[in-house]
């Protein structure tokens, strides 16, 4: 089994990445006979949403992170985040790149820093 909680939120978000753009892209399936420019609206717009929120809308954990025993804390108090810190911390998604390099070198990614969240295996 993973022991390092730095590897679960790697894998974490890799089961994450698809399954949460899953829905924007099925959608824009069922929405193919309008013209592509309106399907590309959709997928930027929705997409960013949906992964923001991934957090808060599947019992205040993602799938991936339910999979992998990763909760979400409040750095301060050790309570489950609330569901403000967890949509801020997710905002940072947009830089994932940045973000990982980040939290691979100091444990800890910029948006757990910006939200005051730590992540913990259960």
């Amino acid at each position: 089994m993973i022991k390092s909680v730095i590897l679960r939120r790697v894998f974490a978000w890799i089961v994450d990445a698809p399954l949460y753009a899953f829905p924007t892209m099925a959608l824009a399936t069922l929405l193919d006979d309008f013209e592509m420019d309106f399907l590309s609206y959709i997928v930027v717009f929705f997409m960013p949403i949906v992964f923001v929120l991934r957090d808060v809308i599947s019992k205040g954990r993602s799938f991936g992170k339910q999979m992998f025993e990763l909760n979400i804390l409040n750095k301060s108090s050790n309570d489950p985040a609330s569901a403000k810190q967890k949509i801020v911390r997710n905002l940072f998604f947009v830089i994932f790149l940045i973000d990982g390099i980040v939290m691979l070198v100091t444990k800890e990614s910029i948006g757990d820093k910006v939200a005051n969240t730590i992540v913990v295996k259960n």
